[in-house]
């Protein structure tokens, strides 16, 4: 490894992690790609945690802090980020492993393209036997995703690299957001940066039903909604709130639609599939409608966006 600043720093924030970290250690430690540290940071764990962490303090690449109580999350990846010496980020969980060739495939991506901010790949969700539950894909472009994330988060956060001076300048992670505090950050990199995405599955996703996205569930299902009309509420210059209902809703997400694609055009990101992205959160939004309903407020309420969609079907700009 380079003594110079490594180009990737793996960022793992962990807490009460014992029977997940050694792996995810590991699974970096296995990876193809060279250039890295790992910035480990214990969020006060009281269990065997930093015993194991220990183990790995003689490897050069493996940089292990620690906080000494735990507080919280986002105060532990902020505290992370703040020591990553790497340009680049990519996130892991503890209770997660990376495949051997994820850093080499998403590196690459950033070198290729000086204006990518952020990137994704596809995920394997497992249980804790390693049966699949099923693959987790992103949207592929920047188009697909901000239409895509107007209903919800698309990206896992363990799949995920990003430009540190990106987010760092963004103010990263944000306290009032969490349990989303990922899906806040995506939003705000999009609307500065630019997004893309990779197809191969690069990460081995446990369902952890002590985890965060499982214990958490309810909490984060409000927030996901909340922070979905403040993004439909920005692009369409108004303010508009769950409570406001679905017509109200599907007009917001239209007139977003045009500021969306004003906004890419100007700032030279390709458009194509954005309209198809944003009819499919329009549908999304309004799921408590049986699917031909939906079809039909969406038509009544807001054309443009239909019209726009099957265009961008025709043209096979859909994923």
């Amino acid at each position: 490894m380079n003594e110079t600043a490594p180009l990737v720093s793996v960022l793992i924030p962990v807490f009460n992690g014992q029977a997940f970290v050694a792996a995810a250690i590991e699974s970096v430690l296995a990876q193809t790609f060279e250039d890295y540290e790992i910035v480990i940071v214990d969020d006060g764990s009281t269990d065997d945690t930093p015993n194991i962490i220990d183990r790995y303090r003689g490897d050069p690449r493996v940089r292990p802090l620690r906080l000494a109580e735990n507080r919280g999350l986002v105060a532990c990846l902020n505290f992370g980020l703040e020591h990553c010496r790497g340009e680049l980020i990519a996130r892991l969980d503890a209770d997660d492993v990376c495949r051997p060739t994820r850093l080499a495939l998403q590196s690459a991506a950033f070198l290729h393209d000086r204006s990518l901010t952020l990137h994704a790949t596809s995920y394997d969700r497992v249980d804790f036997d390693g049966t699949q539950i099923r693959c987790g894909r992103p949207p592929l472009t920047h188009a697909a995703l901000v239409g895509a994330q107007l209903s919800g988060n698309r990206l896992s956060h363990s799949t995920v690299m990003f430009r540190r001076d990106a987010a760092i300048a963004l103010d990263a992670y944000m306290a009032a957001w969490f349990p989303v505090e990922d899906y806040d950050l995506w939003l705000r990199m999009c609307a500065a940066g630019k997004f893309a995405a990779a197809d191969s599955s690069e990460v081995i996703y446990l369902d952890n039903p002590t985890g965060i996205s499982n214990s958490l569930s309810q909490q984060q299902a409000g927030l996901h909604v909340k922070r979905s009309f403040v993004e439909i509420s920005r692009l369409a210059n108004c303010t508009v709130t769950a409570t406001d209902g679905p017509r109200k809703t599907v007009r917001a997400i239209s007139r977003g639609l045009r500021h969306q694609r004003k906004s890419l055009q100007v700032r030279g990101i390709d458009t194509r599939g954005l309209a198809w992205a944003t009819f499919g959160s329009a549908m999304r939004m309004t799921s408590e409608r049986t699917r031909l309903r939906r079809h039909i407020l969406i038509l009544t309420t807001a054309p443009f966006l239909v019209v726009a969609a099957m265009w961008d079907c025709y043209l096979g700009h859909r994923e």
